[in-house]
């Protein structure tokens, strides 16, 4: 097949969607695919350079970046539209990735115009948490371009049963409501993971490293914070709970990796300061490679006390590395990980979040226990090659149905 996938940014600052984006272009090409990412310049990759006209290659997949004009708000890209009335007819199926920017009115349009099919992957945004964000800013932009671009959708991508759920209970995309949009097909395809094993030696070699860089992490037992500082994440839970954990172990440590979202980086320092934590605090910004890895080979728990989480990568991550993780009933695959037994999972609560983190930082029998569930997990469900394959069968499907109903029209119109 020959798919391309839309995206507004591959950028770090977009966190998890970006990566979602390019990990699945990357396995659907090792799997013989021909696959495209059209994007735009904004927040680029690290160490990723883009040349007028000419692809960045990755992992063979092609990846084109187009200029736009606009505020950080709302932009829009000439380039990239024109880029996509040229080129449109050349895929058998396009994958748009989030909401509320141009790229998905404009790329709807033009599937509709040119009869392709195309997928909408919302990553999270009709989460009833963010959907009511801000609500009066989307509002407009939802009735004039997001709900015609749903009806016309071949499928909605969503990566969990959980996120489905959430997502109809806006009564948006479904029939509950005069006014929602029905959409033909809902397709189910997780997230995953490639970071793989270290050997014995380059981990005990990186660890030290590390250690020497950040040396507050020195015999200490880390609470590990990774992913974007953003406010859905419940990061004002973690510094509360963290202060009550503490006080009953003296070296724990908290440690935030991860680029700053809008300047919370300055909230969250304040609450630390307020509650008497920030000289046991950490932050490192945003680590890519040996160092992102060594970070989970160094945390003693992973906590992410989100309010809303469309799927939590770092999670699977953390697993992966076999770090015992601690996370709200409000990340979308909660329930995967509690009936595995692979984490312990609380409301987004101050005291269940604080008595989690001291269960697994005090209890070696427990914190094994989770650490080895958690990896069998990760390695045999969430995997990139696992979703590849899966998404791929979904293509397949919305593709025999186009070719079903186009032999039904031409028998009728006979």
């Amino acid at each position: 097949m020959k798919i391309l996938h839309i995206a507004a940014t591959l950028g770090p600052k977009n966190g998890g969607a970006a990566v979602a984006c390019v990990e699945l272009c990357s396995a659907l090409a090792a799997r013989g695919h021909s696959v495209e990412i059209f994007t735009t310049d904004i927040d680029m990759p690290p160490s990723w350079v883009a040349t007028a006209g000419i692809p960045y290659m990755h992992n063979n997949v092609k990846v084109h970046f187009f200029s736009t004009t606009g505020t950080d708000y709302y932009w829009i890209s000439i380039p990239l539209a024109r880029a996509l009335w040229r080129r449109v007819r050349e895929f058998d199926v396009i994958h748009i990735h989030s909401l509320y920017r141009f790229h998905l009115p404009v790329t709807a349009w033009i599937c509709k115009k040119f009869g392709r099919p195309y997928v909408v992957k919302p990553h999270g945004s009709l989460d009833p948490f963010l959907f009511r964000y801000r609500r009066w800013r989307k509002l407009p932009h939802e009735w004039l371009f997001d709900r015609p671009a749903y009806a016309n959708a071949a499928a909605i991508h969503y990566v969990a049963l959980e996120e489905r759920k959430l997502a109809e209970t806006t009564k948006l995309i479904t029939g509950l409501a005069t006014l929602s949009v029905v959409v033909p097909s809902a397709v189910i395809v997780p997230e995953g993971t490639t970071i793989g094993l270290s050997d014995d030696a380059a981990t005990a070699s990186a660890r030290e490293h590390f250690l020497t860089k950040y040396p507050t992490l020195v015999d200490k037992k880390v609470v590990l914070f990774l992913g974007r500082l953003n406010f859905k994440k419940g990061i004002d839970i973690l510094v509360k709970a963290f202060k009550l954990v503490s006080d009953e172990i003296p070296n724990a440590h908290l440690l935030f990796v991860g680029p700053d979202s809008d300047g919370y980086a300055r909230q969250i320092e304040r609450w630390l300061t307020e509650s008497g934590v920030a000289q046991k605090t950490t932050f490192t910004g945003m680590l890519h490679g040996q160092e992102k890895t060594t970070a989970f080979r160094c945390a003693s728990v992973f906590a992410l006390p989100s309010y809303t989480e469309n799927f939590g990568i770092a999670i699977i991550e953390a697993m992966t590395f076999g770090c015992p993780v601690v996370i709200s009933n409000k990340v979308n695959i909660w329930q995967e990980i509690h009936d595995a037994n692979a984490g312990l999972v609380t409301d987004c609560d101050v005291e269940q979040t604080a008595a989690a983190l001291l269960r697994v930082l005090t209890d070696s029998t427990l914190a094994r226990t989770l650490s080895d569930n958690g990896f069998r997990l990760a390695t045999e469900k969430f995997t990139w090659p696992a979703a590849a394959k899966a998404m791929e069968l979904e293509y397949e499907k919305i593709l025999a149905r186009l070719t079903t109903g186009a032999t039904a029209a031409m028998v009728n119109h006979g």
